[in-house]
């Protein structure tokens, strides 16, 4: 598995893979240039990028995202990331809820930041 880089990073570990870092790139470079690319789509569709990590990297069940993500409670992640990620994904629900949300781009890149610095954290992104 080779060495870890990041200080807080000890139990979770996932591959760095070129095409998931080129993917999550292309998302954050699409925000607000088409209509296809709102802000709450864009940090929807991040979501659910997160969730694919989620499910297929870290092998963590569960019907709802929510699920997994409790699960990583018993991960050794540093506090603050995964409180940032479980703000992002509140955030994402109440767009859910409410699509027509104006979502400034400021706010939605600030959401896209928490998604990314936990996909750093994991090894799944090169910053």
């Amino acid at each position: 598995f080779g060495h870890f880089t990041e200080p807080f990073l000890r139990d979770v570990f996932v591959h760095y893979d070129s095409k998931v870092d080129l993917q999550w790139h292309a998302l954050r470079k699409a925000l607000g240039r088409t209509p296809a690319h709102s802000p709450v789509r864009t940090v929807v569709s991040a979501d659910a990028f997160v969730d694919e990590i989620l499910r297929r990297d870290l092998k963590l069940q569960g019907e709802h995202i929510a699920d997994r993500l409790e699960q990583l409670n018993s991960f050794s992640l540093e506090p603050k990331i995964l409180e940032n990620l479980l703000r992002a994904h509140r955030i994402t629900n109440e767009l859910k809820k409410a699509p027509d949300f104006d979502l400034s781009l400021i706010d939605a890149d600030e959401t896209l930041d928490f998604y990314e610095e936990f996909l750093a954290a994991l090894g799944a992104l090169r910053r």
